[in-house]
């Protein structure tokens, strides 16, 4: 039974291995998802110390998460509307640029911080809706796309690497923002202890909540730029 299991895990990861290889588009486009997974995972690991040390409320925290969901449920329907119209490349583009200047704005808290906030994450938000469901819309077509090129039956490979991508962004997010709170000099409190932050740590928590989540959704767009399936591929071979 285990050199089944090996055998089959071998099997999987040399499909995997075949997907990335033979398909450009999905190089790109999950380049760019893993890239913003590990921008938001940023952003969503940082609202807890945001809400602490800038904002001066742990309650904050909650409504910084509001602030960022609530707005993405509401919008995600318009993103579809948007991608229709324009081609779901163009509105992801759209999405992720959106997001990088919500995020990016929020940088003006180590100067201002305040209930201002909650509007940049409100924005950020909205684009959070089309950078989750566009590129989930734009997966089936590649994986059509390749299935039209080399014969279908690999939508799990597919599928595999894709999840795998995401949950690895994710979870560096938190990893990243635990450097940059080491190099930044943030202490470490227990229950009941007060301490106080330098003002390097502080401006560590903002950097990470704006600039660094901002700057990796702008290199995301170079893999982006670099999709090459385009709406008139996928509508003439429908057609």
């Amino acid at each position: 039974m285990p050199r089944r299991r090996v055998a089959a895990s071998e099997s999987n990861f040399r499909a995997a291995f075949e997907t990335l290889r033979r398909s450009q588009p999905f190089r790109a486009l999950l380049l760019t998802f893993v890239l913003q997974a590990l921008a938001t995972g940023l952003m969503l690991a940082g609202a807890q110390y945001l809400a602490t040390w800038v904002l001066r409320s742990e309650d904050a925290v909650t409504l910084l998460f509001v602030a960022l969901i609530a707005p993405a449920l509401v919008a995600a329907p318009t993103w579809g509307v948007l991608a229709r119209r324009i081609g779901k490349e163009r509105a992801f583009t759209l999405a992720a640029t959106l997001f990088l200047v919500a995020a990016g704005s929020t940088v003006v808290a180590l100067w201002a911080p305040g209930t201002w906030l909650y509007a940049s994450v409100a924005v950020a938000g909205i684009a959070y809706a089309g950078m989750q469901s566009l590129p989930m819309a734009m997966l089936p077509d590649v994986i059509s796309h390749d299935a039209r090129l080399h014969g279908p039956g690999r939508a799990g490979a597919f599928g595999g690497v894709w999840t795998a991508g995401e949950t690895t962004g994710f979870a560096l997010g938190a990893t990243v923002l635990a450097v940059v709170l080491a190099a930044s000099g943030y202490v470490e409190r227990t229950a009941g202890e007060n301490v106080t932050q330098p003002d390097a740590a502080v401006a560590g928590i903002v950097l990470s909540f704006s600039v660094l989540p901002a700057a990796l959704v702008l290199l995301s767009l170079i893999p982006l730029a670099r999709y090459r399936l385009r709406r008139d591929d996928i509508e003439s071979h429908a057609g």
